[in-house]
């Protein structure tokens, strides 16, 4: 109950108590904040169960009586870091999903995968309406070689430059709207579009 409460960067959790099972606490923890940095120690000579503790959401291991001041420090810092990024996505994510423009991704071949509350004011589609479907209800049929030739140029590496065009509307009305399109990388590939839409109507 306290993890849901206080605002912690990082746990230090020994799986070797006596009295609990360490990895029944860190699925506890992990439980109650998912996005928490946890640090479990291990005993001298139980890699295997740091490496069960890792693969079960466990930021790191360190082994009881190997432990230096230095290791200890680096494995806090980590942390620190890692929940300041954390904080910093759900920041950035709050940002599009409350913002005015129509904010949304594809795939390359474009089925959307994202869909903020922008969007549905713009189209007049819920994100349950369009997630998982392709983009072209709301591409009249003139604008459709448009959109193919963007997700087309992002895919073969190259980049498509601020447009004006037109859009559908779900009850069928007519939209002016100026489109920037970005690519999403993923391990330095690109593998969808990053759309973000203004009415200027």
């Amino acid at each position: 109950e306290s993890l849901r409460c206080c605002e912690i960067t990082a746990v230090l959790l020994d799986l070797g108590l006596p009295d609990a099972d360490g990895l029944e606490a860190l699925a506890g923890i992990l439980g109650a904040q998912p996005d928490l940095s946890v640090i479990v120690f291990t005993g001298r000579d139980d890699d295997e169960l740091g490496l069960r503790a890792v693969s079960a959401g466990a930021q790191d291991y360190l082994v009881k009586g190997k432990v230096s001041g230095e290791l200890l420090v680096r494995a806090l810092r980590y942390a620190d870091g890692r929940s300041d990024a954390v904080h910093a996505i759900a920041h950035m994510a709050a940002i599009v999903e409350y913002s005015d423009d129509a904010i949304f991704s594809t795939s390359l071949a474009g089925e959307v995968r994202t869909w903020n509350r922008g969007a549905e004011q713009l189209y007049g589609y819920s994100a349950e309406e369009m997630l998982g479907q392709e983009v072209w209800p709301m591409v009249p049929t003139e604008r459709r070689p448009e959109v193919r030739g963007a997700l087309d140029r992002l895919g073969a590496g190259g980049l498509v430059d601020h447009f004006e065009t037109r859009r559908v509307h779900k009850d069928g009305s007519q939209i002016e709207v100026s489109v920037q399109v970005s690519p999403i990388l993923e391990h330095g590939s690109v593998v969808g579009a990053s759309i973000v839409a203004r009415n200027i109507s």
